[in-house]
């Protein structure tokens, strides 16, 4: 069975019921619904780049598979602050620059997710007078 999606209905000024408030009403949903998948993504970035952190610390195995999806997938993310330090030691070179990342992705991806959720947020609370 299909469903469809019926318009959002206001109240007018006359107490007339009408559909004015129907594309600010689904542009701010949609809005939010953007805003949540900035959130999931950006947790799911941060999580693997201090995945392989961790893997790195506790001397996992590069040429295992899994470690080295990771890894890859990790030094993509961190993109411009992999090598931003120089350290004697390689692995705490990786876990200052790796771990920086870990923490300027949350602070951008919050930003970009508040942003997001304000403008639906004031989309849904619209009404036409």
């Amino acid at each position: 069975m299909r469903r469809t999606l019926q318009p959002v209905r206001t109240t007018t000024g006359h107490g007339r019921r009408g559909v004015g408030a129907t594309a600010a009403g689904g542009a701010g949903a949609g809005l939010l619904l953007l805003a949540r998948l900035v959130q999931a993504i950006t947790s799911i970035v941060v999580g693997i780049i201090v995945i392989a952190i961790v893997l790195r610390l506790l001397g996992a195995h590069s040429t295992n598979d899994v470690v080295r999806f990771f890894h890859d997938t990790g030094r993509t993310l961190v993109g411009p602050f992999d090598g931003l330090f120089t350290f004697k030691d390689r692995k705490v070179e990786m876990v200052v620059d790796w771990g920086l990342a870990a923490l300027v992705w949350p602070i951008v991806g919050g930003m970009i997710a508040r942003a997001l959720a304000g403008a639906g947020l004031a989309g849904t609370s619209r009404r036409r007078v």
